[in-house]
């Protein structure tokens, strides 16, 4: 069973209820015993996130209490367990830009419907292009910039709770490119940005080095180590065993050879490694990198004898070990255009040739489409659990959200 240490909660607000006694009115309303706070937390820690701003309101001892550490890390594992074993809950974020309100839009997706979008504050004059950096424990990062000008301003963001932070950047223009990657860590409990650069060193081999920032340190700062090897994947959709991956390539000038590798960068760390991509046995048009269940996967594509564009789905089943990468199925994409991610139950995020956005279970071999056309957002879903995480713990603005319905 999960466990919190529900203790420290409830000795705060007991010194709470004692410091700000309730009126005669609420505590008639309540009864004139309280439920134990492990209780009421276990039954808070159920409910959607909407529901609980909205219980902030009734006292002081329930705005506390729904502050706590103890139930907002209750909230997010029961939200990821409910995503996992229940699909009708599963829901998946994308950024879009509604060019006749000339607003930045988020879209939350569900597999019935889509079920509602909200308006961010992020000037669109100001910043034409938006893109979806990651997502993680419900908090989105994404990058903003003028359509004329490369350098660019990110932002952290929880659209659940309508909270965000501005990232001022210090980045040149040429810097504000590269590979990044959004992740928690649990050692220091604090969530990262990450950003990998390539450089050549001085022996003249392809070389790349990290930059990091944090949330609640609110700075930038260099990474110690670097690795041999050029990262080739713009954002990292592979957060696995605590680490960032992404796709790199290491070219031997002598032999004017090449070797695909994946390069990994551990979180909390922030320490790279290295590992092998699967012997295929044969030549992929293009591969790419994924997370499901916990396991590393990789997306392959190829032409088969019949020339037919066919996906091989592989998945690493034992961390770091190449030998371990095994061919889980193929996918002759007859109305699957490409494979786009996993789903947090393991079904298949994937575009379709129609324009459409589906999960394909790969049991069944079926495809269920969404409500919506994919349009240009398909590229940047990602897996998506509302959260009570806050971005504000320290320096910060509050963003102004806007809830809409489709």
């Amino acid at each position: 069973m999960f466990k919190l240490p529900i203790s420290s909660a409830s000795v705060a607000l007991e010194e709470e209820r004692r410091s700000h006694p309730e009126p005669q009115s609420y505590m008639a309303a309540v009864g004139a015993t309280y439920l134990p706070d492990e209780i009421t937390i276990r039954i808070l820690a159920r409910l959607p996130v909407k529901t609980l701003m909205t219980c902030k309101s009734v006292c002081k001892v329930w705005y506390n209490l729904i502050n706590q550490p103890a139930l907002v890390d209750m909230h997010l594992h029961q939200s990821t367990v409910d995503s996992k074993n229940n699909k009708e809950q599963e829901s998946f974020l994308a950024i879009n830009t509604d060019t006749t309100l000339r607003k930045h839009v988020v879209n939350l997706l569900t597999q019935e419907t889509h079920s509602e979008f909200i308006y961010l504050n992020i000037p669109y004059e100001k910043y034409a292009c938006i893109t979806l950096i990651g997502c993680c424990n419900g908090l989105l990062c994404v990058r903003a910039r003028k359509s004329s000008d490369p350098a660019a301003d990110f932002y952290f963001i929880n659209p659940a709770i309508r909270e965000s932070k501005a990232i001022c950047s210090t980045m040149k223009a040429a810097d504000s490119k590269g590979c990044f990657g959004v992740g928690y860590d649990s050692v220091n409990k604090d969530y990262k940005l990450v950003r990998v650069t390539g450089f050549i060193n001085n022996e003249g081999k392809n070389c790349s080095k990290a930059e990091v920032w944090t949330l609640y340190g609110n700075s930038w700062r260099g990474a110690d180590n670097t690795v041999e090897g050029e990262v080739r994947e713009s954002s990292c959709k592979a957060v696995v065993n605590g680490a960032f991956h992404w796709q790199a390539v290491r070219v031997n000038r002598q032999e004017n050879s090449k070797t695909f590798l994946i390069v990994s960068f551990d979180i909390s760390n922030e320490v790279f490694g290295e590992m092998m991509s699967p012997d295929f046995g044969y030549a992929p048009s293009t591969r790419s990198l994924s997370a499901c269940k916990g396991s590393l996967a990789m997306f392959v594509s190829y032409m088969d004898a019949n020339l037919d564009s066919c996906y091989d789905i592989w998945l690493m089943k034992e961390y770091g070990v190449a030998e371990s990468w095994t061919n889980q199925f193929t996918i002759k994409p007859f109305t699957i255009m490409k494979p786009l991610g996993f789903g947090n139950s393991g079904e298949l995020l994937v575009a379709l040739k129609d324009g459409a956005i589906g999960l394909y279970d790969p049991c069944t071999g079926k495809t269920k489409p969404f409500s919506i056309q994919a349009g240009p957002i398909a590229p940047y879903m990602l897996n998506y659990v509302e959260s009570l995480v806050t971005v504000m713990r320290q320096n910060g603005f509050r963003g102004r959200f806007e809830l809409g319905a489709a």
